[in-house]
Formats: C-alpha cells, structure tokens, sequence
C-alpha cells in the first residue's frame, strides 16, 4: 500500500477508484496532511484552516470520517498549529484506505482493466492528469526499468 502512495500513476489510479466509490476526498486528506508536515511556520495557520475547512468542518462536502476526539483535538489546537496538526487524523484515514478502500481495489474491475491495457501495450483505461493534490513528478520514478502496474499495485517491486 506505501508503495503505492509513493507512485504518481497508481496514486492516480487509486484516487479515480476512490471518486467511483465517492471516497476521494481521503486520499486527498491524506495527500494534503502528508505536505502540510512541510509548510514553513509562518503559513502553518493559513494552510492548517485551508485543511480544516475542506476536510474537517461538518458542513464541508469533503468532509472525512474520523474519531470525534481526533476531531476535537484538531479543533482544539488549530489555532496554534504545529506541523503534526493532522498526523492523527491522517493515521485513521491511512488505516481506513489501507484496511478497507486498498483491498477492494485490488479487486475492481478498474484494476483488472488497467492490467490487460498495460500487457497489450494500450492506454490505461483512465484518465490521468495532474492535480494539485497529487502532483506528477517529472521523470521516471523507478530508475531505468519501470515495473508493472501489477508490481506497484501489489507492492512486489523492490528498488
């Protein structure tokens, strides 16, 4: 699952199964958590309020699922935020798409579609585009040989 998190194209392709399953807005969270642990002080509060409100306020149409106490500890220190704000937070929507969004798609049919367009040489039956949650980066990110789809997806590929 980490490898997969750590890969712009089955990043991409896990957050269009999770919008088929209207749960995109947690791999988006966690996207958002995980460079927020890299803004510099002097933003951490613009950016920190920026997170609550798309992905914690109740009244947001993002808004994740996590414990009420993460919630009101989140609540509780926003105004004073430090870098690891959201790393509760974080950890229950990691444990969530690991436990039960990763699973079922490993088992999608999108998964299944992906694989037998990459071993006929086609295009992924998907559309991918850089987004400002996940950006692509430039270059390959696996050195000479690009492995599979299958690979990355099932995190059998070692560096």
């Amino acid at each position: 699952f980490d490898r997969l998190l750590s890969d712009p194209l089955g990043l991409q392709c896990f957050l269009h199964f999770l919008e088929t399953q209207h749960g995109e807005e947690n791999i988006m969270f966690w996207k958002d958590a995980e460079e927020f642990k890299k803004v510099p002080a002097s933003q951490l509060q613009q950016v920190a309020t920026r997170i609550y409100e798309e992905y914690l306020n109740p009244s947001s149409p993002r808004c994740i699922n996590i414990d009420d106490s993460v919630l009101k500890s989140v609540q509780a220190n926003i105004n004073n935020p430090t870098a690891l704000l959201f790393a509760e937070a974080q950890k229950e929507i990691y444990q969530l798409m690991k436990l039960d969004c990763f699973p079922r798609f490993q088992k999608s049919q999108l998964i299944k579609d992906c694989l037998c367009a990459e071993m006929e040489g086609r295009s992924l039956p998907v559309q991918l585009s850089p987004l400002k949650h996940l950006p692509v980066k430039p270059g390959n990110v696996w050195g000479k040989k690009k492995p599979s789809l299958l690979s990355r997806i099932r995190g059998t590929h070692h560096k």
